[in-house]
């Protein structure tokens, strides 16, 4: 038995040819449970307005946001409530520890992740993929260069910050001594 953490699958793996080496395949079920925490900035207002009126229910849609004050707001299924949540987005109080709220996005493709062979956790069994949304399959999906060498269960960690930091971390525990 396992540790149990957020942001994180674990499921068994199958072959795919039709995914690049550098992706892995997730299931649409995981990505509508796992969720991405991504800050709310002008530039992404209208699409993450668009993903919390769509709710949990809904792909892509919003599990949750998370306020200026680390408190998180389950977005219910009443559509009213997410719709009024939807518009004070980029209200922020003027006390708040943080100057933006986080939404707990689905996962969509293009998303980092890493992914682990269990049970290890040294560097070289951990590997940064893209993420690619697989609408009608239950397993992870590898290409067959990857699966061949590893062929396992996975955990599927997805990291809380951005592409830039997560590929600096990545490379620096790869490739450090």
């Amino acid at each position: 038995m396992g540790k149990r953490v957020n942001f994180a699958a674990r499921s068994v793996i199958s072959p795919d040819p039709n995914i690049n080496t550098y992706e892995i395949g997730l299931p649409h079920f995981f990505c509508m449970k796992l969720s991405y925490p991504e800050p709310v900035t002008p530039r992404n207002i209208e699409r993450l307005k668009q993903q919390v009126i769509n709710g949990p229910e809904v792909y892509p849609g919003a599990n949750a946001i998370e306020d200026e004050f680390g408190n998180i707001i389950e977005l219910k299924r009443n559509k009213t409530f997410r719709q009024s949540e939807a518009a004070r987005l980029l209200t922020v109080a003027a006390n708040a520890p943080r100057k933006y709220k986080t939404v707990l996005r689905h996962l969509k493709d293009g998303d980092m992740a890493l992914v682990n062979r269990q049970p290890t956790l040294h560097k070289p069994g951990i590997m940064a993929q893209s993420v690619r949304v697989l609408s009608r399959e239950r397993t992870l999906r590898l290409h067959y260069s990857n699966w061949f060498v590893i062929h396992s269960l996975f955990l599927v960690h997805f990291p809380v910050f951005s592409a830039h930091s997560f590929f600096s971390f990545f490379f620096h525990c790869v490739f450090s001594s």
